[in-house]
Protein backbone atom coordinates (compact mmCIF):
# COMPACT_ATOMS: atom_id res chain seq x y z
CA UNK A 1 0.00 0.00 0.00
CA UNK A 2 1.54 3.19 -0.88
CA UNK A 3 1.29 6.28 1.09
CA UNK A 4 2.72 9.83 1.12
CA UNK A 5 4.17 10.99 4.60
CA UNK A 6 3.95 14.59 5.45
CA UNK A 7 6.67 16.35 7.95
CA UNK A 8 8.67 19.60 8.31
CA UNK A 9 11.09 17.97 5.67
CA UNK A 10 8.36 17.80 3.00
CA UNK A 11 6.21 14.77 2.21
CA UNK A 12 8.36 11.40 0.97
CA UNK A 13 6.96 8.28 -0.56
CA UNK A 14 7.02 5.06 2.12
CA UNK A 15 5.60 2.05 1.60
CA UNK A 16 3.56 -0.28 3.89
CA UNK A 17 3.83 -3.95 3.22
CA UNK A 18 2.10 -7.08 5.36
CA UNK A 19 4.61 -9.43 6.78
CA UNK A 20 2.88 -12.54 5.41
CA UNK A 21 1.71 -11.62 2.42
CA UNK A 22 2.66 -12.81 -1.17
CA UNK A 23 3.34 -16.54 -1.91
CA UNK A 24 7.77 -16.14 -1.47
CA UNK A 25 8.54 -15.28 2.44
CA UNK A 26 10.74 -11.96 2.87
CA UNK A 27 13.87 -13.87 4.57
CA UNK A 28 15.99 -10.83 4.75
CA UNK A 29 15.38 -10.84 7.83
CA UNK A 30 15.05 -13.50 10.67
CA UNK A 31 12.35 -16.16 10.43
CA UNK A 32 11.61 -19.05 12.28
CA UNK A 33 8.80 -22.02 11.98
CA UNK A 34 5.62 -21.61 13.35
CA UNK A 35 4.89 -23.70 16.68
CA UNK A 36 1.70 -24.34 18.73
CA UNK A 37 -1.73 -24.99 17.14
CA UNK A 38 -2.80 -22.56 15.16
CA UNK A 39 -5.11 -19.92 15.87
CA UNK A 40 -8.31 -19.70 13.91
CA UNK A 41 -8.00 -16.79 11.77
CA UNK A 42 -11.18 -14.27 11.41
CA UNK A 43 -12.48 -15.43 7.72
CA UNK A 44 -10.90 -18.81 7.11
CA UNK A 45 -9.65 -21.44 9.24
CA UNK A 46 -7.96 -25.72 9.46
CA UNK A 47 -10.32 -28.14 11.23
CA UNK A 48 -8.06 -31.31 12.62
CA UNK A 49 -9.42 -34.63 13.24
CA UNK A 50 -10.86 -33.89 16.54
CA UNK A 51 -12.45 -30.85 15.14
CA UNK A 52 -9.52 -28.31 16.44
CA UNK A 53 -7.39 -26.28 15.26
CA UNK A 54 -4.55 -27.83 14.35
CA UNK A 55 -0.84 -27.94 16.05
CA UNK A 56 2.17 -27.26 14.12
CA UNK A 57 4.24 -29.88 12.89
CA UNK A 58 8.26 -29.42 13.28
CA UNK A 59 8.34 -28.33 9.64
CA UNK A 60 5.69 -25.13 10.29
CA UNK A 61 2.82 -27.71 8.28
CA UNK A 62 -0.68 -27.87 9.47
CA UNK A 63 -3.37 -29.89 7.82
CA UNK A 64 -6.95 -30.52 8.24
CA UNK A 65 -10.61 -29.43 6.69
CA UNK A 66 -10.42 -25.69 5.04
CA UNK A 67 -13.67 -23.96 5.98
CA UNK A 68 -14.70 -20.41 5.99
CA UNK A 69 -16.92 -17.57 7.69
CA UNK A 70 -19.54 -16.21 5.83
CA UNK A 71 -22.67 -14.38 6.72
CA UNK A 72 -22.18 -14.97 10.51
CA UNK A 73 -21.63 -19.01 10.08
CA UNK A 74 -19.12 -21.24 9.42
CA UNK A 75 -19.03 -23.37 6.47
CA UNK A 76 -17.11 -25.76 4.00
CA UNK A 77 -15.61 -25.68 1.28
CA UNK A 78 -16.66 -28.57 -1.55
CA UNK A 79 -13.97 -30.79 -3.68
CA UNK A 80 -15.12 -30.03 -6.78
CA UNK A 81 -12.83 -28.56 -9.22
CA UNK A 82 -10.92 -27.62 -5.91
CA UNK A 83 -6.49 -27.75 -6.85
CA UNK A 84 -3.56 -26.43 -5.32
CA UNK A 85 -3.69 -23.25 -6.17
CA UNK A 86 -7.38 -23.00 -4.54
CA UNK A 87 -5.11 -24.20 -1.73
CA UNK A 88 -2.59 -21.91 -1.90
CA UNK A 89 -5.05 -18.92 -1.63
CA UNK A 90 -6.53 -20.24 1.00
CA UNK A 91 -3.00 -20.93 3.29
CA UNK A 92 -2.21 -17.56 2.10
CA UNK A 93 -5.66 -15.97 3.56
CA UNK A 94 -4.92 -17.94 6.84
CA UNK A 95 -1.53 -16.82 6.55
CA UNK A 96 -1.86 -13.05 6.13
CA UNK A 97 -4.70 -12.75 8.85
CA UNK A 98 -2.36 -14.12 11.37
CA UNK A 99 1.02 -13.00 10.00
CA UNK A 100 2.77 -15.67 8.10
CA UNK A 101 4.12 -16.13 5.50
CA UNK A 102 3.18 -19.12 3.43
CA UNK A 103 5.34 -21.27 1.81
CA UNK A 104 3.14 -23.91 0.03
CA UNK A 105 -0.56 -24.81 0.22
CA UNK A 106 -1.66 -28.32 -1.10
CA UNK A 107 -5.16 -29.86 -1.25
CA UNK A 108 -5.20 -33.34 0.61
CA UNK A 109 -6.83 -35.61 -1.61
CA UNK A 110 -7.43 -38.25 1.12
CA UNK A 111 -7.14 -37.51 5.08
CA UNK A 112 -8.42 -38.69 8.47
CA UNK A 113 -10.17 -35.64 9.33
CA UNK A 114 -13.80 -35.89 9.57
CA UNK A 115 -16.88 -34.61 7.22
CA UNK A 116 -17.81 -31.26 8.53
CA UNK A 117 -21.60 -30.61 9.18
CA UNK A 118 -23.50 -27.09 8.70
CA UNK A 119 -23.25 -24.92 5.69
CA UNK A 120 -21.16 -25.35 2.69
CA UNK A 121 -20.15 -22.14 1.33
CA UNK A 122 -18.27 -22.75 -1.68
CA UNK A 123 -18.13 -25.24 -4.97
CA UNK A 124 -16.10 -24.90 -8.06
CA UNK A 125 -13.76 -22.84 -6.57
CA UNK A 126 -11.25 -21.59 -9.63
CA UNK A 127 -8.49 -19.89 -8.15
CA UNK A 128 -5.29 -18.88 -10.44
CA UNK A 129 -2.85 -18.92 -7.23
CA UNK A 130 -2.04 -15.46 -7.40
CA UNK A 131 -5.03 -13.99 -5.30
CA UNK A 132 -4.75 -12.81 -1.64
CA UNK A 133 -8.00 -14.21 -0.36
CA UNK A 134 -10.68 -16.79 -1.58
CA UNK A 135 -12.87 -13.50 -2.45
CA UNK A 136 -11.40 -12.85 -5.41
CA UNK A 137 -11.37 -16.19 -6.71
CA UNK A 138 -14.34 -17.12 -9.10
CA UNK A 139 -16.79 -19.89 -7.62
CA UNK A 140 -20.51 -21.00 -8.03
CA UNK A 141 -21.82 -18.32 -5.59
CA UNK A 142 -21.69 -18.33 -1.72
CA UNK A 143 -23.75 -21.45 -0.73
CA UNK A 144 -24.83 -22.30 -4.19
CA UNK A 145 -23.51 -26.04 -4.44
CA UNK A 146 -24.22 -29.70 -5.18
CA UNK A 147 -21.94 -31.23 -2.54
CA UNK A 148 -22.32 -32.99 0.87
CA UNK A 149 -19.93 -33.13 3.30
CA UNK A 150 -18.70 -36.13 2.11
CA UNK A 151 -16.87 -33.90 -0.41
CA UNK A 152 -15.28 -31.14 2.14
CA UNK A 153 -12.15 -30.14 0.81
CA UNK A 154 -8.83 -30.82 2.97
CA UNK A 155 -5.61 -28.72 2.53
CA UNK A 156 -2.00 -29.00 4.35
CA UNK A 157 -0.53 -25.27 4.87
CA UNK A 158 3.42 -24.67 5.26
CA UNK A 159 4.18 -21.28 6.99
CA UNK A 160 7.26 -19.59 8.37
CA UNK A 161 6.83 -16.77 10.80
CA UNK A 162 8.90 -13.86 9.81
CA UNK A 163 10.21 -12.32 12.97
CA UNK A 164 11.38 -8.72 12.35
CA UNK A 165 7.82 -7.41 11.69
CA UNK A 166 7.09 -4.57 13.99
CA UNK A 167 4.02 -1.80 13.87
CA UNK A 168 4.18 1.14 11.91
CA UNK A 169 3.58 4.24 13.97
CA UNK A 170 0.24 5.63 14.57
CA UNK A 171 -1.01 8.25 12.63
CA UNK A 172 2.09 8.30 10.43
CA UNK A 173 0.45 6.74 7.14
CA UNK A 174 -2.74 8.49 5.65
CA UNK A 175 -4.01 5.42 3.78
CA UNK A 176 -3.11 2.52 6.48
CA UNK A 177 -5.04 -0.99 6.99
CA UNK A 178 -4.62 -1.88 10.81
CA UNK A 179 -5.98 -4.99 11.40
CA UNK A 180 -3.20 -7.07 10.30
CA UNK A 181 -1.40 -8.20 13.75
CA UNK A 182 1.90 -7.57 12.35
CA UNK A 183 2.78 -4.86 9.83
CA UNK A 184 6.15 -3.27 8.55
CA UNK A 185 7.17 0.09 7.22
CA UNK A 186 9.42 0.36 4.75
CA UNK A 187 11.74 3.31 3.17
Amino acid sequence: IGAEEGGEGGVGQRRMTECGLGSAPNLSGPSSLPTGQLQDASSVRIRDASNNSPTFDSEGVVSGRAEVYHNGQWGTICDDDFGDSDALVFCRQVGNELGYSVISGTRVSSSNTPDGSGQIWLDNLACSGSEESLDECNHGGWGSHDCDHSEDVDVTCKFLQVDECEACPAGKFSDTIDTSPCTRCEA
